[in-house]
């Protein structure tokens, strides 16, 4: 099956969708501690799991180390979209014990951990990076 431009775009969006939260500290806290926007359910393990799962950030980056051309990323961006996914598997991998496990993680200590917020801050610039990035035709 060959992959649209339609497919090629919906995963992108996803993709910078998931930055947008994990650089956002303050919709993190609303949504993962308070509870308190409406119509919204989210969690740090949804987002881990949008980001490593449904944008399947590991095949992307490997196609596009076989392929570099086929999302239009340029060296830099390239390089962004990987800083940032060897940030969030360290910290799943070291810092946040439950998310490999069926126990629900704290979010109040997800978001007072000095790690994620060097997470969150290199997510903020993976989407700097991306700001002009539009999905190759």
């Amino acid at each position: 099956m060959s992959v649209t431009y339609e497919m090629k775009k919906a995963r992108i969006e996803n993709l910078m969708n998931n930055l947008r939260v994990i650089s956002d500290l303050n919709y993190q806290k609303k949504a993962w501690i308070e509870n308190s926007i409406p119509r919204v359910i989210d969690s740090f393990e949804e987002r881990m799991c949008m980001f490593f799962d449904d944008v399947a950030i590991d095949d992307l980056l490997n196609e596009l180390s076989k392929n570099p051309k086929n999302f239009g990323f340029n060296t830099q961006q390239r390089s962004e979209l990987w800083e940032i996914r060897n940030k969030l598997r360290e910290f799943t991998d070291k810092y946040e014990p439950t998310y490999h496990t069926t126990e629900h993680a704290n979010p109040a200590r997800i978001l007072a951990n000095p790690k994620w917020h060097e997470v969150s801050k290199c997510a903020k610039k993976t989407l700097e990076c991306l700001k002009d990035y539009e999905v190759p035709q």
